[in-house]
């Protein structure tokens, strides 16, 4: 009888201490309701943080100026083997615009894409025959050039390191001008040929875009014929020119649509 008494009394204050407890929270929660629902927040599970991104997917156009040097010419004449000479052309300045598209893979900084270039590009120097120096030859790479290239990238934030390659254009022109007046040959040439480079280009904003980019034209294995005009006191002998390569170093500005942040 002792003891259930006890035990009666010990449940009777437990029920009232929870009361209370209660009594209070429900207090609390009027005088207090943002922090209650601030301590409800925390309990929820905060959303995975969004990181601010830029996407370089997108076409694009733009223009670029710059410099280009290249290697000597080598002049040789083909009825004399042994008569070899050399000599250097000019470094010149290059213009041209820029059309292109670019697709960055999603969730990847990769960035993959397909450009076209085209513009001015000047070249020039001369010089004079091994064995007889009264002639003298003449060299101009450019009036125009061309390339095809793809292009692929990694992307970090709004800057892309990019490597490039494909198909380069241009042309050459040469004149041989020997002592006797009248007689001078020239010759032009179309070349197609193989490219390579790359730069680096920054996003000013989602739609401008400014780059730094260095392409090599090779230019080996290319040769030009030149002949004399035909005449009836003088051969009619025949020059070979030969080339090395063409390197470009630009900077330039382009306008995207699509893509950005």
């Amino acid at each position: 009888m002792f003891h259930d008494t006890v035990f009666l009394a010990f449940e009777a204050g437990e029920i009232q201490y929870m009361k209370k407890i209660i009594a209070a929270s429900f207090i609390s929660a009027l005088l207090c309701p943002g922090e209650i629902a601030a301590a409800d927040l925390m309990t929820k599970a905060l959303p995975k943080a969004q990181l601010t991104t830029f996407d370089w997917s997108g076409c694009y156009a733009g223009g670029s100026i710059g410099g280009a040097w290249a290697r000597h010419v080598g002049l040789t004449d083909v009825e004399e083997p042994g008569d070899v000479a050399t000599y250097p052309l000019q470094s010149g300045f290059v213009a041209g615009g820029t059309l292109g598209c670019n697709l960055q893979i999603v969730g990847s900084p990769v960035v993959v894409g397909l450009e076209g270039n085209g513009g001015s590009l000047r070249l020039t120097g001369s010089g004079p025959e091994k064995f007889n120096t009264a002639i003298v030859s003449s060299t101009k790479i450019g009036n125009w050039y061309a390339m095809i290239t793809g292009r692929a990238g990694y992307a970090w934030k709004q800057v892309l390191f990019y490597v490039k390659g494909g198909a380069g254009f241009t042309e050459v022109v040469n004149t041989v001008t020997p002592p006797v007046p009248g007689i001078a040959g020239s010759a032009s040439r179309d070349i197609n040929t193989w490219t390579a480079g790359g730069g680096i280009e920054w996003a000013i904003n989602d739609r401008w875009s400014a780059k730094a980019e260095y392409m090599f034209v090779d230019l080996a294995n290319t040769a030009n014929i030149v002949r004399l005009a035909p005449s009836p006191n003088v051969a009619t002998p025949t020059w070979s020119h030969d080339f090395g390569a063409v390197n470009l170093v630009t900077i330039g500005l382009n306008y995207r649509w699509g893509g950005g942040r």
